[in-house]
């Protein structure tokens, strides 16, 4: 006796539940569209099935608390992953996890700064770049809802960049200082030199943020605002209130003493510029030996540097065309929230689309007929191949089709009682006069990583059939077709976002150093960096390397949609801040009289220390994200920090060369 595939499958199903496991499904009924209830002596009108929903969830709860001793009781569904998404304590754990890496972020800067004294000005900074933050975003809270990723990254974005920018000045600061330099002058400088970097570098970044307007989702465009606005308060904060306060306090703080009197400096000015140059390498290589040794061997062999670098990371820039993005709504949820670890038990138990099912819509004068239920057959047959679990609708009972004759003979007083009155109530739930509705259960989860591959493929098929029937139409709706709708969506704007950010970037680096090849060296390095970054992400969560360490990343495959456009933007965003920092310093060096080699040996002798401790700076801020139950978060942290690690110890130094 042969048994269909299909129902052996639910024979198998229904053995597991009658040995393991007790299925329970509430299925809602119909709500009054609006509630009145008396609080606090006033009347209130509410939407009705919010408030019955949030009834219904918390007496779920309390249900569960009080569950059979000698069993697990798990809740799931949509409605309470819904309910439960109110609870997330992404952003509790993120502070916590900022509070961990300050420790590490302070060492950095007293390696740098080498003053302790001077570490009471950066928290006083994140304080206020903080406080006007909050003070210009809560506003456009109110006026645009916003994401509840956006708070965590907004947190990440300030504390790298406050301290990035506190670390430019202090360092500076100590630099000029170390030269002998008066207070008044060493503030100008800050002013006109450091502040103008981080001008420009501001500027670029909010440039990369505010560019999410381009992109057609709500989400990003108040992402990218908050993000935007966080960057401008950091970099105004930072220019006007670091140097004045170093103005005021920072000389009690620092050893008077000063290794260069102000008649030195004013001697050497004086002397020709081929004893200045030798001093000024003498110097830099007294302070900064292993910057000024690296660069001198990169100087002798540039081309083998940046081909070095090239064979290094073309194993990982290979994996780059494998990229693809996911759709998958429980990337975007914590793996340890209670009803997703129960959706998974539910998945690996049963079926796990039989209770979210995909629905195909059929709309024509002539689908309840014979030659209409040819065509939902051919159309079942299709939905087969892609992969369902069982179908329901006129045509297809879970594990059995009907033809036209089979369906009359069922309709038909003749039939027996029970499928008689079972196909009746089919045909009166799935047919309204020339609509036709057919359900499809699949065997995964269909919100899940597999949905959205699967949502293209059906898609795919249903155009197929409605050019070979152009009498009938069909649309699928359910699952991850909302999310893959927004996914193509973002991702077919994403090249005018980036022409938008890329062009205004280019103009302003262009209108700031006069120069059109620095835009494009600045272009290529970016692009270097991003290619890398991205085949890392490949490797990490598109192929099983880590699953040993990190079993959970097996239900996951591919990166979130949402992320990768914000990603390359600060990616972009971080690129560009190293690059200008080092930039303004090389020019600096080659107005005061010094050759294009010996500036660029110079700039990155004077900076490479300041852009290592920035960039870890950076990465340790960003890290905070990686505690995040959400693989969102994670993915966002992950490709973030391998740009700024990329971008530090990599394409600032050879490419520069």
């Amino acid at each position: 006796m042969s048994i269909h595939p299909k129902a052996n499958h639910r024979r198998r199903c229904l053995f597991r539940f009658l040995c393991r496991s007790t299925l329970l499904v509430l299925l809602p009924t119909s709500f009054p569209s609006f509630a009145t209830f008396r609080e606090k002596g006033v009347n209130r009108t509410v939407f009705a099935p919010w408030l019955y929903r949030k009834q219904l969830m918390e007496f779920l709860h309390e249900m569960l608390l009080d569950g059979p001793a000698d069993a697990e009781v798990l809740l799931t569904g949509n409605p309470v992953i819904e309910y439960e998404r109110f609870f997330d304590r992404s952003i509790e754990l993120l502070l916590r996890a900022e509070l961990c890496v300050l420790p590490f972020t302070t060492m950095i800067f007293i390696w740098l700064v080498r003053e302790v004294r001077l570490l009471v000005f950066p928290p006083l900074v994140l304080l206020c770049s903080l406080a006007l933050s909050a003070a210009c975003s809560v506003p456009l809270a109110k006026w645009t809802p916003l994401s509840p990723d956006v708070p965590p990254a907004m947190i990440s974005v300030l504390l790298a960049f406050s301290l990035d920018y506190s670390l430019f000045i202090l360092s500076r600061f100590m630099e000029n200082h170390s030269k002998g330099v008066e207070r008044e002058e060493n503030a100008k400088i800050l002013v006109c030199e450091t502040g103008h970097t981080i001008v420009v570098s501001g500027i670029l970044i909010a440039i990369a943020f505010f560019g999410a307007f381009a992109l057609p989702e709500r989400n990003l465009h108040s992402a990218g605002q908050v993000l935007g606005i966080t960057v401008v308060c950091c970099m105004l904060v930072n220019i006007a209130l670091s140097p004045s306060l170093l103005l005021l306090f920072g000389w009690r703080f620092v050893e008077t003493e000063s290794p260069d009197s102000e008649s030195e400096r004013e001697a050497l000015m004086g002397k020709e510029p081929r004893k200045r140059e030798k001093r000024e390498q003498r110097k830099a290589f007294a302070k900064h030996k292993n910057w000024f040794r690296f660069m001198r061997l990169i100087e002798r062999c540039p081309r083998g540097a940046v081909c070095l670098v090239f064979l290094i990371f073309l194993p990982l820039t290979w994996q780059l065309p494998k990229l693809h993005g996911t759709a998958d709504i429980y990337a975007a949820l914590p793996r340890d929230m209670p009803s997703v670890l129960a959706m998974r038990e539910l998945a690996r138990e049963f079926p796990g689309g039989q209770f979210d099912p995909y629905f195909v819509v059929l709309t024509g004068d002539t689908l309840i007929s014979e030659e209409g239920y040819k065509a939902m057959l051919q159309l079942c047959g299709m939905l087969q191949n892609v992969g369902v679990d069982s179908i329901l609708g006129p045509v297809y009972l879970l594990d059995r089709s009907v033809d036209w004759q089979t369906s009359q003979r069922w309709q038909s007083v003749l039939a027996p009682s029970e499928i008689h009155q079972t196909y009746r109530t089919v045909m009166a739930s799935h047919v309204n006069g020339s609509a036709v509705l057919l359900e499809a259960f699949t065997d995964f989860l269909p919100r899940g990583s597999k949905g959205a591959s699967w949502v293209r493929a059906v898609r795919q098929g249903l155009e197929i059939w409605q050019g070979e029937h152009p009498q009938f139409t069909a649309s699928l709706s359910g699952g991850a077709t909302l999310m893959v709708d927004a996914q193509d969506t973002v991702m077919q704007a994403v090249p005018l976002y980036l022409l938008i950010c890329i062009s205004l970037i280019t103009l302003v680096v262009f209108g700031i150093f006069r120069s059109l090849l620095l835009p494009l060296r600045l272009a290529f390095a970016l692009l270097f960096t991003l290619a890398a970054t991205f085949g890392t992400a490949v490797v990490f969560y598109q192929t099983p390397l880590l699953h040993g360490l990190f079993p959970w990343l097996a239900n996951y495959d591919g990166l979130c949609y949402e992320i990768v456009p914000m990603a390359v933007c600060i990616a972009i965003a971080l690129g560009l801040d190293y690059d200008i920092f080092l930039v303004s310093r090389i020019v600096e060096f080659r107005k005061e009289g010094f050759n294009d080699p010996t500036s660029i040996v110079l700039g990155v002798a004077n900076t490479g220390g300041i852009i290592s401790g920035a960039g870890a700076i950076m990465a340790l801020a960003f890290s905070g994200l990686f505690f995040s139950p959400k693989l969102l978060h994670q993915q966002f942290a992950f490709l973030l920090v391998t740009s700024v690690l990329l971008d530090t110890f990599v394409v600032r130094t050879s490419p520069d060369s």
